[in-house]
């Protein structure tokens, strides 16, 4: 008797949880445009060239989507890719989240070395500034010795504080990005970390 009354209570409750799920929550996924922001694909190594000439290769090791559930009541689909360095400590990690999911709306988040810059697009594709970087728009740049077309110029914007100003003169500062090959280049104050060697 008491292991049917048991059975009952957790049929109710398994019922009631997933009548509530398709109720309560509503699920928003990344677009065919939003999942075109970013090049890299499973497998792909890109190579690049450090400040002194030294090469290296990241390969994107990860390459997924799932979904997150937020306090809104909504389930959020995110697509994450990992690049990972064969010869050093240096990994790119993008997360595009599904249009909606924060203020920044269409945004994704472009981590370097634990170092993060956000980029906003619209329903297009087509970047635009937000108040999280400063943003400038190249219709093509000259990148050793390569011509790079509709280019996003990202710029972390200056530390206010002294313990800031510290900390952020060993940390990448400025950020070439395209759709068509990614990540161009990233310097710091003082030089060029490492450029596409494409």
């Amino acid at each position: 008797m008491k292991k049917t009354i048991l059975k009952i209570m957790i049929l109710n409750v398994v019922l009631a949880s997933s009548c509530w799920d398709a109720y309560y929550y509503t699920k928003v996924c990344l677009t065919e445009t939003d999942k075109l922001v970013t090049p890299y694909k499973l497998g792909q190594t890109v190579s690049f060239i450090d400040s002194i000439g030294n090469s290296f290769v990241l390969k994107v090791i990860k390459d997924s989507l799932f979904c997150e559930w937020l306090w809104d009541g909504y389930h959020y689909e995110r697509k994450e890719i990992y690049l990972q360095s064969d010869k050093n400590n240096t990994f790119f990690s993008f997360n595009l989240y599904a249009p909606e999911v924060f203020p920044y709306n269409n945004s994704f988040r472009i981590n370097i070395n634990n170092f993060i810059f956000y980029l906003s697009y619209n329903s297009e594709g087509e970047f635009f500034t937000n108040n999280l970087n400063s943003i400038y728009f190249h219709a093509s740049l000259e990148i050793n010795n390569k011509i790079y077309y509709d280019v996003v110029e990202c710029i972390k914007a200056e530390a206010t504080n002294k313990e800031e100003k510290k900390e952020q003169e060993c940390f990448p500062f400025r950020l070439l990005y395209n759709k068509m090959y990614g990540v161009l280049q990233l310097e710091d104050k003082e030089k060029t970390l490492f450029t596409i060697n494409n």
